[in-house]
């Protein structure tokens, strides 16, 4: 990095080939039914709503995690039912806590 002429600027000097390389950004659009999603939460408790819900997903995922490794010892009492519900539960909490958070940066607007 090099120093410019007043005591706050400062340039970065990137190669050419790097700026190059990159790829193209292209804007992507929400589909209709996300936005009406969207418009049911007022702006504000997205983070709130994202971070809930990503405690409560990583939650069950621990449960999950900790049934799994208890079943070793008994594996003849393991149950598929339970164990599909807690990753579905565990999935779907986790994917709209990522989204409302990605949304909440700014990322996908």
């Amino acid at each position: 990095m090099a120093q410019g002429t007043g005591p706050t600027d400062l340039w970065v000097c990137l190669p050419t080939a790097t700026l190059a390389m990159a790829p193209a950004v292209e804007t992507v659009q929400m589909p209709p039914t996300t936005r009406e999603f969207l418009a049911r939460l007022h702006p504000e408790i997205y983070s709130d709503v994202a971070l809930l819900l990503i405690f409560i997903g990583s939650l069950v995922g621990l449960h999950f995690l900790y049934y799994e490794v208890s079943m070793l010892k008994r594996p003849h009492e393991r149950g598929l039912f339970g164990q599909l519900i807690a990753a579905l539960f565990t999935s779907v909490c986790l994917g709209f806590g990522a989204f409302l958070l990605l949304v909440w940066a700014g990322v996908y607007v």
